[in-house]
Formats: C-alpha cells, sequence, structure tokens
C-alpha cells in the first residue's frame, strides 16, 4: 500500500472516512517510507511510531463504531519542532534547546489531536524559524 503515501491529505482523509483503507495501514506505509527515506534526508527531528500505530489503531476502532468522525481522522500527520506537546523535547532547530521539554501542548497541537490526526513525529528545521 505504498501508493497511499503518495496521495493528497484529502483523498486519505475519505479513504480512512469510508474504511476502503484502515488507519493502521497508512501510517505504517507512512513509517516504512520514514524509515526508508530519511537517513538520506533527515527530514524527522523524531520519529512516534509507536504511539502512531496506536493512535491509527484507536480511529479504526472509533471508525467501526459508526459514530461521527472528525476532519482529519486518521490521518498521519507530522510537525514541525517549533510545535510544543507537554512533557516531550522541543529543539526549535537549536542545539541550545536540545533536551527541553515542553510544559504544555500548543494550541496547533491540540486542534490536530482533535480532529483526529495521527502524529508521526516531529520534523526538523531551521533554527528558530
Amino acid at each position: 500500500m505504498s501508493y497511499l503515501t503518495e496521495l493528497p491529505l484529502t483523498a486519505i482523509a475519505a479513504r480512512i472516512a469510508d474504511g476502503s483503507v484502515s488507519s493502521e495501514a497508512v501510517t505504517a506505509g507512512c513509517l516504512d517510507r520514514i524509515e526508508r527515506l530519511d537517513a538520506g534526508i533527515n527530514a524527522f527531528q523524531a520519529v512516534s511510531a509507536e504511539r502512531a500505530l496506536e493512535q491509527a489503531r484507536a480511529a479504526d476502532t472509533l471508525r467501526k463504531t459508526g459514530r461521527p468522525l472528525p476532519l482529519l481522522h486518521g490521518v498521519p500527520l507530522a510537525h514541525k519542532d517549533m510545535f510544543y506537546r507537554q512533557g516531550e523535547e522541543s529543539t526549535c532547530g537549536s542545539i541550545i534547546r536540545r533536551g527541553w521539554t515542553a510544559p504544555a501542548t500548543a494550541d496547533v497541537l491540540r486542534r490536530l489531536d482533535g480532529a483526529g490526526a495521527v502524529t508521526l513525529g516531529r520534523l526538523n528545521m531551521s533554527e528558530f524559524a
């Protein structure tokens, strides 16, 4: 199912919502692609594989209940390292921030969580960009 990682976000969301593909399958495909390619492009600061797969399985279970789902339900995404998640490191691309742990979760991440997104990890960025 590697083709799934090449689809637009809206197409992935629609396929997860209609059950033609599982969030776990899409997430696993994304994680496989990260594992294969990231050493060469260094896009990720950190990958949260276990958490992403747990979130994807939970999304698939919820979808089967037939309840209304949020817009990004089960869709795997990554975010820049500048967006904080409580209890996790956030460097903002700077070595002077290594080891700093966020005291709170950024609004944008809370909104993505509320919209049902699956978190793949934190993306590298230019320092404080």
